[in-house]
């Protein structure tokens, strides 16, 4: 299942409503060594993988599981680095 454009866009400004997104952030850092603006990281959000969208959103973007997720994503190549 793949959420459409429009759907990622509410479903973004959704999630980073309630979380400044410190998690996902702090995930991507981890993996790249390298920090990125709000702006990016909700781009780079939008980006990821449908399943890893639902768990963001059951869950919040600094559960465990999902940044591990991230994290594991970036290391394997599985998500392309935000530039």
């Amino acid at each position: 299942m793949a959420f459409s454009n429009e759907f990622k866009v509410a479903l973004t400004k959704e999630i980073f409503r309630n979380d400044d997104g410190a998690g996902l952030h702090d995930a991507i850092y981890e993996a790249t060594d390298k920090t990125y603006t709000d702006d990016v990281i909700k781009q780079f959000f939008m980006d990821l993988p449908t399943e890893l969208q639902c768990l963001a959103l059951e869950w919040g973007l600094s559960d465990t599981q999902f940044r591990d997720d991230v994290y594991t994503c970036l290391k394997n190549g599985k998500i392309r680095e935000a530039e």
